[in-house]
């Protein structure tokens, strides 16, 4: 991570970051009671706070066995360092500078070179964005804060739900994408061919079940914030300001850990659906320190030195 940060290219990130970061903290200062919402937190459930942690490292542990279904490596744990590793970075890096932790570590620890890290940080990516797309859709049909039209309402739900079964879909675009590539581009391009080609049937079966139950995972972790504060609110609202949430963390302007432009999403969303604002702010930093602590522990245990060594093993 301090390679990445470091790099030169990615010092206007950092500024751009600090000054989103810094906009946010000064509107909510201007316009929120931060002294109530400091209350709310003083006085939230806090074993609440440990399954939101909890469910953050679950969470952690399936983002690391999709990677793993995807790569196919002869051990397993190289490739869970890696993305463990990769989470914690983009968490924490702003203006997406943390994606290129997954190649950089698949590379340093599970043999991959760069190319074939780069094909399955875009599957992922890919599949992500389809799933989030898919439950917004799904969720602003459900939910009746923006005055959807009802007769719109079904139909958006069930694109919303095509999107959400099209990440299988993915594999085989990047088999397309990937020989293509290795036509136009040589070398590089068949290197990121190789991982498409391994990516058949089974990996679009294993892909939709993890993503989808990564988000699920995420909407759960949103009501349990909630729930901490005593915000009693309905989970189709909370998982609509988890989406909107996530959407601002993949921001390319994110702020410094998503700080601020994070919690504003979350608490925008649950207040345009009448939650109080001090416990809609209160609801988006509890999960969000969750979210950072679960990701800073299980980044830890990649870098505490395991017993079998921190030797390289190609991926099969």
């Amino acid at each position: 991570m301090t390679i990445l940060s470091g790099m030169p290219g990615n010092r206007w990130r950092w500024l751009a970051a600090l000054c989103a970061t810094a906009a946010c903290i000064g509107l909510a200062v201007h316009f929120i009671d931060v002294g109530a919402s400091a209350g709310i937190l003083a006085t939230s459930d806090p074993w609440l706070w440990v399954v939101v942690i909890m469910l953050s490292l679950v969470t952690a542990g399936l983002r690391a066995a999709r990677v793993t279904a995807l790569a196919r490596p002869s051990r397993a744990w190289p490739v869970v360092k890696a993305s463990f590793l990769h989470n914690a970075a983009n968490a924490v890096l702003p203006a997406r500078i943390g994606d290129a932790a997954l190649p950089l570590a698949l590379r340093q620890y599970a043999g991959l070179d760069l190319m074939q890290g780069l094909g399955l940080l875009l599957v992922v990516r890919l599949s992500d964005l389809a799933v989030l797309a898919g439950f917004a859709l799904i969720l602003l049909g459900l939910v009746d804060i923006w005055a959807v039209p009802t007769g719109y309402r079904m139909p958006i739900s069930m694109l919303g739900a095509v999107l959400c079964v099209s990440v299988g879909a993915v594999p085989y675009l990047m088999r397309t994408g990937g020989l293509w590539a290795g036509r136009a581009i040589g070398r590089h391009g068949q290197r990121m061919a190789n991982v498409a080609a391994r990516l058949g049937r089974s990996s679009g079966i294993d892909l939709v079940l993890l993503t989808l139950v990564i988000w699920l995972m995420l909407g759960l972790s949103a009501q349990a914030a909630a729930a901490a504060v005593g915000l009693k609110v309905d989970w189709t609202l909370t998982s609509l300001a988890c989406v909107a949430a996530s959407l601002a963390f993949a921001s390319p302007v994110n702020g410094v850990a998503s700080i601020g432009p994070f919690e504003a999403a979350f608490a925008g969303v649950l207040t345009s659906g009448g939650a109080p604002v001090a416990q809609a702010v209160a609801a988006a930093v509890v999960l969000h320190l969750c979210a950072l602590i679960g990701v800073g522990l299980t980044a830890f245990t990649a870098v505490v030195p395991s017993v079998s060594g921190n030797r390289s093993v190609p991926c099969s």
